[in-house]
């Protein structure tokens, strides 16, 4: 699994619908698909020496665990200010 962190929400929901695209459209060689899942947390995490660390971390990766190849999962707190963000999936 892969951390990474955006500084708005907005960004965050745009790289990951972008991420789905181009994954989507890519020809890959011999038929084969690749799905990722995402799943998308807003939170205030711990920076250490390893990495991100804290609840809101576990809370994506819950979040993300749900999801299915191909799909973007956001938690109620990474939706609920930006009910526009239909616009980028």
């Amino acid at each position: 699994m892969s951390q990474h962190t955006c500084a708005r929400a907005t960004n965050a929901v745009a790289a990951a619908a972008a991420i789905q695209r181009v994954l989507t459209e890519r020809a890959w060689p011999e038929g084969i698909s690749i799905r990722v899942r995402i799943g998308l947390h807003t939170g205030e995490p711990k920076l250490t020496a390893d990495g991100y660390i804290g609840m809101d971390v576990h809370h994506a990766a819950r979040i993300m665990s749900a999801g299915h190849g191909g799909q973007i999962l956001l938690s109620p707190t990474t939706r609920q200010p930006y009910h526009a963000l239909s616009d980028f999936l």
